[in-house]
């Protein structure tokens, strides 16, 4: 990989390629613009990064539902550039993909990142939580199975409440119709019905994890974004923990504080060693307030939705990689240099004020003054931008136009009730 940057800096200089372009490839692409660099985003549809005014946008077939047509469309896009493209994923759907096909795409992009045999053991939890048990990174008691009987038996003798993902996330939750990354069991009345459900899928046999669950709300759990190289050295680092995310048990991030938190260097470090990670990455950890431990919940090998956080606390991690892999000049640069909030303001608020009591966490919603209380400070939004500001208006339309929506089908639904009555 170094000869091949190497080759590339006699050519024109390598282009910053982002796949994915939801809020976290709206990040990546505005931590490149602040460098002056015009990245390109693709994504299977018209996302919101495709309307900033830093980005040329792509639409490209979907990188799992028509893996070979997404293929040969980054082998043509590669083609089509002065100069290498460097690519930066943003979710495990362009990871595995790309990561897995790299020798298809290595002569005309540059991957800042690990080969697939890394990548694989750090998204397949099983493999993860062996390496992190044995360069003692504490993890929540886990169990794993891969038939029915296991999963049988798992259910009769894990503590309530509990924990169930599969080993590998791309696919399962949604074959199910379940949100989220996890599913959250209560009891084993709840256990046996999601197994009941997971055969009549025909997944009994997909490698599942099954943890206990850590108390304690979406405050507890912290993350580090990084950025290592081929050494697995960590040269930058942002840590945080969130506030809030949708849905509030097992969900995606709406509101975090960026706060500098040392002890995830410490417990970082030697996994990302481990592994041999190099590249940005997310590992993310739950503060068992039982014992005091930050305990391992997954790293993600690849930025994550609040990476443009780490950048507006003064670590702009995606330079840092590219000047790492290009140039071969980059240093530590150390960590969080600002306390902030990053927050996806429009849909935290809805939460509050009305999803979460609609959706039956009413325990999670609050009022206006209460939501300002608990995010009070310097602030970073997700989406909105004065120097960038079309990305905001085009979420602001969509949300607008989802609120009318759900209105809209409430008084359909009163007034067929209430015509049915007249009947």
């Amino acid at each position: 990989m170094a000869d091949l940057a190497a080759r590339f800096m006699n050519q024109a200089k390598p282009r910053p390629v982002i796949l994915g372009g939801y809020v976290n490839g709206l990040g990546l692409a505005r931590s490149f613009a602040a460098a002056g660099m015009s990245p390109i985003v693709v994504d299977h549809a018209p996302n919101l990064a495709f309307f900033s005014r830093f980005v040329e946008a792509k639409l490209c077939p979907h990188p799992t539902h028509d893996q070979e047509q997404f293929l040969l469309f980054m082998e043509a896009l590669g083609s089509t550039l002065s100069g290498p493209g460097f690519i930066l994923c943003t979710n495990d759907i362009w990871l595995v993909p790309v990561s897995r096909h790299q020798h298809r795409l290595q002569s005309t992009f540059i991957f800042p990142m690990s080969s697939w045999d890394v990548i694989e053991r750090a998204i397949t939890k099983s493999k993860l939580y062996e390496e992190a048990q044995r360069v003692g990174i504490p993890c929540p008691r886990t169990m794993y199975s891969s038939s029915l009987s296991e999963l049988r038996n798992i259910s009769e003798i894990i503590p309530y409440p509990c924990v169930l993902k599969p080993s590998v996330t791309i696919g399962f939750l949604e074959t199910l119709g379940l949100r989220g990354r996890t599913v959250v069991l209560e009891t084993r009345a709840e256990f046996d019905a999601l197994i009941s459900r997971i055969v009549s899928y025909g997944l009994e046999t997909r490698e599942l994890v099954v943890q206990e669950q850590i108390p304690g709300g979406a405050e507890h759990l912290y993350t580090i974004t990084t950025y290592s190289d081929r050494a697995a050295d960590i040269l930058g680092y942002s840590t945080g923990h969130k506030i809030r995310q949708y849905p509030p048990d097992a969900g995606t991030i709406v509101a975090g504080c960026v706060i500098d938190q040392p002890v995830l260097l410490e417990l970082a470090s030697p996994l990302i060693k481990a592994l041999g990670f190099h590249g940005i990455a997310n590992t993310e950890f739950k503060l068992d307030l039982r014992d005091g431990i930050f305990k391992l919940i997954e790293i993600n090998p690849r930025p994550g939705m609040w990476n443009y956080s780490a950048f507006a606390a003064g670590i702009n991690l995606p330079m840092l990689a590219y000047e790492d892999v290009v140039f071969g000049t980059a240093k530590f640069v150390g960590g969080t240099r600002r306390k902030l909030f990053w927050l996806r303001t429009l849909d935290d608020l809805a939460n509050c004020l009305y999803v979460y009591r609609a959706t039956g966490y009413e325990e999670h919603s609050m009022s206006l003054a209460a939501w300002w209380q608990s995010v009070r400070g310097a602030k970073v939004d997700a989406v909105f931008s004065l120097n960038d500001p079309l990305p905001f208006l085009v979420e602001l339309r969509d949300f607008v136009c989802g609120v009318f929506r759900t209105v809209w089908r409430k008084v359909a639904v009163r007034c067929e009730t209430a015509f049915a009555k007249r009947r």
